[in-house]
């Protein structure tokens, strides 16, 4: 129940969900309680749909700040949800892929049940781990295969077609939380899988003079935007989908794409040591067609610093594969003679 014991206004889908025994709110309340959120600061509710989370979070008592990137829905939302809670919630058109807020500037923020609504969910992840405080916590709730089966079902009677599961997958954002956040909890609900992290670790590996890069500067509007976290002490890893803009044959990335993304995973490496350097000798090996649309994991690590050149290795992982692995040396940029250098190598 709200403020004054008004009540979420039910979507015809959480009806028909309530006939066979499912209840999303109570599985959203279960959620939030088990985060364990700041009360006493501001919560980030992102891609509020239908506002389910926003109304639970505000009848929790947490001030919320809501958004989403269809206007048509938010105002939906609004009209239903938001009288009810007079300046507790705040609901704003923005888009999850490029959130309009500073770093770190919340101490939780919550997506429920939209990741898989996202053309590029680890995207979506990346800013969300962006905008929350390091001492803050990270909600995320999305459907498992019964929650997805069930959805289905309603979407189906309601609107005559299934219920779009997108490009999300539930280990590999896992992965992402494990490898940003020093703690991740996980538990199941009925319908839902619900992660929660805490305590984020720096996420940043790229450079500052890398910005206008292709493969991971934030400044290149036309680039890949890949996003490398640590994945230990010598090592980062990036979970992305490559859309088909980039592909070779029909379904296949191109290959100087793949070679791309390896180099990039090695150079993001060695930034993360706060070593600039740029690829000396590269030799790739391509096992598997990499797929376009399909979710993929790619990470490096530093085999060996000796002297002024650096030896690194990367592969590709895909559908449970290997796809691409490569072995590169770098060198110094500042080495005076570089070509000279490069030869020796």
């Amino acid at each position: 129940m709200g403020p004054c014991g008004l009540s979420y206004p039910l979507k015809d889908s959480d009806s028909i969900l309530a006939k066979s025994g499912y209840d999303m709110l109570g599985e959203y309340r279960t959620a939030v309680e088990h985060a364990q959120l700041h009360k006493n600061q501001t919560v980030l509710d992102v891609a509020t749909g239908s506002g389910r989370m926003a109304y639970t979070l505000a009848s929790a008592g947490f001030n919320v700040v809501s958004g989403d990137i269809d206007k048509n829905a938010l105002a939906t939302t609004i009209d239903k949800v938001g009288h009810l809670f007079p300046g507790k919630v705040t609901f704003t058109y923005f888009d999850a892929l490029d959130l309009p807020y500073q770093d770190k500037s919340f101490s939780s923020v919550v997506s429920a049940n939209s990741l898989h609504e996202i053309d590029d969910p680890m995207q979506a992840l990346a800013e969300m781990t962006r905008v929350v405080s390091v001492d803050g916590s990270l909600l995320i709730v999305d459907f498992n295969a019964k929650g997805f089966e069930a959805i289905s079902k309603v979407h189906s009677e309601i609107h005559g077609k299934e219920h779009r599961r997108g490009t999300a997958d539930y280990e590999m954002v896992s992965r992402y939380l494990q490898s940003s956040f020093q703690k991740v909890r996980r538990f199941s609900l009925s319908l839902n899988e619900v992660l929660v992290a805490e305590g984020r670790m720096a996420t940043d590996t790229s450079s500052e003079l890398h910005s206008r890069c292709f493969a991971c500067g934030r400044e290149n509007p036309d680039g890949l935007d890949l996003r490398f976290v640590p994945n230990g002490e010598t090592s980062v890893s990036c979970e992305c989908v490559i859309p088909e803009t980039y592909q070779g044959y029909p379904g296949i990335v191109q290959g100087g794409i793949v070679s791309t993304l390896l180099d990039s995973a090695m150079t993001n490496c060695l930034f993360g040591l706060g070593i600039e350097a740029l690829t000396a000798r590269l030799n790739v090996r391509f096992r598997d067609p990499v797929r376009v649309g399909v979710p993929l994991r790619v990470s490096a690590r530093l085999i060996r610093s000796e002297k002024r050149v650096h030896t690194l290795e990367a592969s590709i992982e895909q559908s449970g594969f290997t796809k691409a692995s490569a072995t590169a040396r770098f060198m110094p940029t500042r080495q005076p003679k570089l070509r000279e250098a490069q030869d020796s190598v």
